[in-house]
């Protein structure tokens, strides 16, 4: 059975609050005559910042068949994707354009788009049941969480579901690309907790003063999206001692399947091969890790025994297990021997006037490749290249030291929150 609606939690966006019973009202009331929910998929692409807000609770209040995407992400082959899936198109008060044939109906299912980094986009299938990952908690406690996701990605559903499905749980939406305007929404909203990536807090940490971000009274901060490293949870708990920090382990294929709050990078050994966690497990095999969850898309591809081969990369250390990358591009073969970009980042990390980093491989002749940087950090690049190599030097084995290092002015940071991929070298 679908979860019942929490009707009277509010979504705060463009500095107004509307209860998500409002909300759906008003997509009802558009849509009268226009739209069949019961025999239609529907595509909802909002040109409005509440729009996705009112899709999202139509779709639920009605178990429609349906997906979220903002009018300014709809390429011409998510368009094409769209019409080949069955779906009607609905932008705004324009006429809902039909697909060629005639749909598969199957009520309460959530298409959502993957990002496209690593190629075409890809719908992936899901439910509200499989994006309600935090349904399955008795009580929570009250929260106005501050949201920053792009509407209609994996994220933004976790915030949306969350506030759609549990009393108490409300939302102040804000565009992330403005952080002093981004923060000033959330202390004017009263917001005391936020979803994020490292990358976001670390481009935050850069723009703003500390003193203008504990304006915001943070009472819970989880992190997600990319790894997470001691460096960044540790500074988030200097500027925010109060707030419950955990990391979560989560993806659009897979769901939301971990929830780290020891302060700690990485998560216990003891939880592989375990069943202490009822939604879902985990394991490894040959050094990747498989997932068995019951949040996962009803796309994703699944062994004979449901587990799921997520694509990253672990390494157990001692009573720990760490990311340290995808399989495709996660490694730099230098001459034989093999760095990991995430193991590099971290010790870059550590380096007291680095921001940011990101590390990745170069073509070089005689070793096939070297380890690069790019950087954002305080000083001046010519004195903190040398600073850094030596720095990584007695950190690091030498052909995992950075050769090439590049400075840049800012974080360079893409529309999912994360750090802008890179383009592989050769």
């Amino acid at each position: 059975m679908p979860p019942d609606l929490c009707r009277a939690n509010t979504v705060t966006v463009d500095g107004e609050t509307h209860t998500w019973a409002d909300l759906a009202e008003r997509a009802a009331s558009c849509l009268a005559g226009r739209v069949d929910p019961a025999a239609e998929r529907i595509a909802f692409l909002p040109d409005s910042p509440a729009g996705p807000f009112a899709a999202a609770a139509f779709l639920a209040s009605r178990q429609a068949d349906g997906l979220i995407l903002p009018g300014d992400r709809a390429s011409e082959t998510m368009r094409s994707l769209l019409a080949a899936d069955g779906f009607t198109v609905v932008a705004g008060h324009a006429d809902p354009v039909l697909p060629p044939t005639p749909p598969q109906v199957r009520p309460g299912r959530v298409a959502i788009f993957t990002s496209g980094t690593t190629g075409v986009p890809k719908l992936l299938q899901h439910t509200w049941g499989s994006l309600n990952t935090m349904g399955h908690i008795a009580e929570m406690a009250p929260r106005r969480w501050l949201l920053p996701y792009a509407a209609g990605t994996y994220a933004w559903y976790q915030l949306a579901t969350l506030s759609l499905f549990k009393d108490g749980q409300h939302l102040v939406a804000a565009d992330p690309r403005d952080t002093e305007a981004f923060f000033a929404a959330g202390a004017a909203h009263r917001a005391d907790a936020m979803s994020s990536t490292p990358t976001f807090w670390r481009f935050a940490l850069a723009r703003l003063d500390p003193a203008r971000l504990q304006q915001v009274g943070f009472r819970q901060i989880s992190l997600g999206g990319e790894i997470v490293d001691q460096g960044i949870l540790d500074r988030l708990r200097a500027l925010f001692p109060e707030a419950r920090l955990n990391h979560i382990y989560a993806s659009t294929e897979v769901g939301a399947c971990l929830s780290v709050g020891d302060g700690q990078a990485g998560f216990p050994v003891e939880w592989v091969e375990s069943d202490r966690h009822r939604n879902f497990q985990f394991r490894i095999v040959d050094g990747t890790l498989r997932v068995r969850s019951q949040f996962a898309s009803a796309s994703v591809r699944r062994d004979e025994e449901g587990w799921v081969d997520t694509g990253d990369r672990v390494e157990v250390r001692g009573d720990r297990v760490y990311f340290v990358g995808r399989v495709e591009g996660s490694m730099i073969n230098v001459g034989g021997s093999k760095a990991y970009p995430a193991d590099v980042e971290r010790v870059i990390l550590g380096h007291p006037a680095v921001q940011w980093c990101r590390v990745h491989a170069r073509r070089a002749p005689l070793v096939g490749y070297l380890a690069a940087a790019e950087v954002v950090a305080d000083g001046d690049a010519a004195a903190l290249e040398g600073d850094l190599t030596q720095w990584c030097g007695a950190r690091l084995p030498d052909f995992a030291v950075p050769r090439i290092w590049t400075f840049l002015e800012e974080i360079p940071m893409a529309a999912t929150l994360k750090s802008a991929r890179m383009v592989p070298d050769g």
